[in-house]
């Protein structure tokens, strides 16, 4: 994947909160009354340096959501084999900025990604 895909991305606005993937899923995002997550598998963390704080930016055009380590991201609370994110506001920036429809479900899994080259702890995934 082009560096330069990353560069162009733009952050999320949401800011970190104070508070089942499918087998193959890298990401799964969960818009539930029981809470609203995201779900990273181990690997996708590892990708991360299994960072203890993770942000994300966005490119709609790609339709691609990259996830980096970043000490001023969200924390990531470990739970059996992945990593979680507990960030309603992030959570529904992705859904209306994606159109993603969570009418009949309460959760999207996603298994497409890619390290971004020349950008250690950079892993971006596909939504499409």
């Amino acid at each position: 994947m082009d560096a330069l895909l990353f560069e162009n991305a733009k952050k999320f606005d949401a800011k970190p909160s104070t508070k089942f993937p499918t087998k193959n899923s890298c990401l799964t995002i969960v818009y539930a009354k029981t809470g609203k997550r995201i779900e990273l598998s181990k690997r996708i963390h590892e990708m991360l340096g299994n960072a203890e704080k993770v942000d994300f930016s966005f490119d709609l055009k790609q339709k691609i959501i990259f996830a980096f380590a970043d000490d001023n991201g969200s924390s990531v609370k470990m739970n059996k084999n992945k990593a979680v994110i507990y960030n309603a506001p992030l959570v529904k920036e992705i859904i209306e900025k994606f159109n993603l429809d969570f009418k009949v479900q309460t959760s999207m899994s996603f298994e497409k990604y890619e390290a971004v080259e020349g950008n250690e702890n950079v892993v971006g995934i596909y939504l499409a």
